[in-house]
């Protein structure tokens, strides 16, 4: 029993209890609970859908494949096999004497040869198996990685609860238990003679107990006399309680001394974690400012476009409430259906998972976009210039006496165009 000196003394060691697996349980909110259905953070910018124009794609119940092969197996005329006639047995001639021992001696050739074969795999089943040097190597590489790693948990879990590590149990709790078993077989090979009934019995473990359940050096040298007398006997127990007082003492010490480095580990680590989380948070700042920087048509907001630039400012939002990066203040500024599904400042898993899936279709559709976007300005670019050369040309000869087209009809055939390449994409 493990208990400071100044407190009762340590009893005969027990297995300890399994510990109870701890379970916690979040409850996710529920949006049809009173509220109005959120809808589909996949779904946050629907307006990107009509943009884009994708047509509804319908599909036929029954897929093409499935209705060729059902008209194949119409148009197929599978023949049944002919059922065989039952045949019946002739009977045979017994065979020669000749004849039924060249069968034995082939039998007899066939059974040594197999039966040699069987040796063969059998003493190749007992050699080693043979590997080659790059299966070694790697081999090896896992078997040091696997170490390593062993020992960085083994040296983790020391300062999170030293009982549970290997070096507590093989340096203090072994010597203990050790000294304790030994004290009692000591104690149990000696003669004693019973107070309560004056008969003559060797101790017992619970004799033993009885003196180390007794804190007090002088209560226990007492209990020691009443067992075991004043002479030999009783130093050689006082001896052996001493020693197990002195594993004990020593495990004590080692769980007192390791509480305090735990609690200096954890400080320590608390302080790395705070230092990298600022570290990261320093690179996500200078990678999104530089990124603006570089691409500002596309990063930064744009003069004169107030939907364009709401719309940005809210999907930066949204995106920084993904990677956790979202300022605390900002949170009343997310939409509303957003917000309804935050518990303590946070999105529960699911929907923080849902968030992630929106932000991974933006991101992956952006470059397209992007790309599309290009095209469109270069186009619009050409049709420009194309505008500008009509209005510096003059009309032919065959022209002349025509209505020439004003240069607000020209342009209004222009812009005509750009539509109607934009709707055929």
């Amino acid at each position: 029993m493990d208990a400071p000196a100044s407190s009762p003394s340590p009893q005969a060691p027990a297995a300890p209890a399994a510990p109870m697996p701890a379970s916690s349980a979040q409850k996710t909110p529920n949006p049809s609970s009173g509220g109005r259905d959120t809808p589909n953070l996949n779904n946050a910018f629907s307006e990107l859908d009509k943009l884009l124009d994708i047509p509804e794609v319908k599909e036929d119940s029954k897929p093409k494949e499935e209705a060729d092969v059902d008209q194949d197996k119409d148009d197929l005329q599978v023949d049944k096999p002919e059922e065989k006639k039952e045949e019946v047995p002739v009977s045979k001639k017994p065979e020669k004497a000749a004849s039924l021992r060249e069968s034995y001696e082939k039998t007899k050739s066939e059974l040594a040869q197999a039966q040699a074969k069987l040796k063969e795999y059998e003493e190749k089943a007992k050699s080693p198996v043979k590997i080659s040097d790059d299966e070694k190597k790697s081999y090896e590489e896992k078997l040091t990685s696997a170490e390593k790693r062993r020992a960085e948990l083994e040296d983790h879990i020391k300062y999170v609860d030293y009982t549970k590590s290997a070096e507590y149990k093989d340096t203090y709790e072994k010597p203990f238990t050790n000294a304790y078993s030994e004290a009692r077989n000591l104690a149990s090979s000696l003669k004693i003679t019973d107070v309560s009934t004056g008969e003559v019995r060797n101790a017992t473990n619970a004799d033993f107990d009885s003196i180390m359940a007794l804190s007090d050096a002088d209560e226990a040298a007492s209990r020691i006399e009443e067992l075991f007398g004043t002479g030999v006997k009783a130093q050689m127990v006082a001896q052996a309680r001493s020693e197990v007082l002195k594993a004990y003492n020593a495990k004590q010490q080692a769980i007192e001394q390791y509480k305090s480095k735990g609690s200096e580990f954890e400080k320590q680590r608390g302080e790395q974690m705070s230092k990298m989380q600022a570290e990261v948070a320093k690179v996500w700042k200078q990678a999104a400012a530089e990124g603006s920087d570089r691409l500002p048509q596309l990063f930064k907001p744009s003069d004169g476009d107030d939907k364009g630039n709401a719309a940005l400012e809210q999907g930066y939002r949204l995106a920084d409430l993904a990677f956790n990066a979202l300022d605390p203040q900002d949170v009343p500024n997310l939409p509303q259906w957003v917000q309804e599904k935050m518990v303590n400042g946070k999105l529960p898993p699911q929907e923080m998972a849902k968030l992630h899936a929106a932000i991974r279709n933006k991101a992956g559709a952006f470059d397209r976009l992007a790309y599309q976007n290009k095209q469109l300005q270069n186009q619009l670019a050409d049709l420009k210039k194309q505008l500008g050369s009509y209005k510096a040309s003059e009309p032919s000869e065959g022209e002349k006496g025509r209505t020439k087209k004003t240069a607000s009809q020209n342009i209004d055939d222009v812009f005509a165009s750009i539509e109607r390449m934009a709707s055929r994409r």
